[in-house]
């Protein structure tokens, strides 16, 4: 089974300290892209974390001259990345990619310019959830700090903490 590079560092992290020994590895869900032809009737297997990704994956092999392997090789970088690129016309970008040349970045763009502006925004979408969850865990903070330090000894405190937990969780609930 292939794997594009650009996952291995968050696959490592989910194995943990244990490396990738079978016996202490937790559970690892993939979403499978499988390839065969008739030509090449041994399937290709790749692994994806995300179905955004696997699904990006089944549009890159759209394009001529970019099978599997191919496809798997040049995603060293994230799927969002590679996606800007195309919408932007940035052969540049695309070039770097291992395996892909300059007739090879033309021939993405004109085949996906369009067609992944979805993936294209994935990163910014993500960037955007962190700073909503890094503000809602900060807002919690500040909350029930201040409504801590608010009680005389007469359970006021506790009071507060409680109000503090109703405010960050229905903030939270609202994303």
């Amino acid at each position: 089974m292939l794997v594009p590079l650009v996952l291995w560092p968050e696959l490592q992290q989910i194995a943990g300290e244990n490396g990738l020994d079978e016996a202490a590895l937790p559970g690892i869900g993939l979403h499978i892209f499988y390839h065969a032809t008739a030509n090449q009737p041994v399937p290709v297997l790749v692994g994806f974390l995300r179905r955004a990704e696997r699904d990006f994956f089944r549009k890159f092999t759209t394009v001529g001259g970019i099978g599997p392997a191919k496809a798997a090789k040049a995603m060293n970088v994230s799927v969002s990345t590679i996606a800007r690129a195309i919408e932007q016309e940035d052969r540049a970008t695309l070039t770097r990619l291992p395996g892909i040349g300059a007739r090879g970045a033309d021939k993405i763009i004109a085949t996906l310019r369009g067609k992944v502006v979805a993936e294209a925004a994935l990163q910014v979408l993500r960037q955007h959830a962190r700073e909503l969850d890094a503000g809602a865990v900060a807002g919690g903070a500040a909350l029930h700090q201040s409504f801590d330090g608010a009680g005389s000894g007469d359970g006021g405190g506790r009071r507060g903490g409680g109000a503090g937990r109703g405010t960050n969780n229905s903030h939270a609930s609202s994303y």
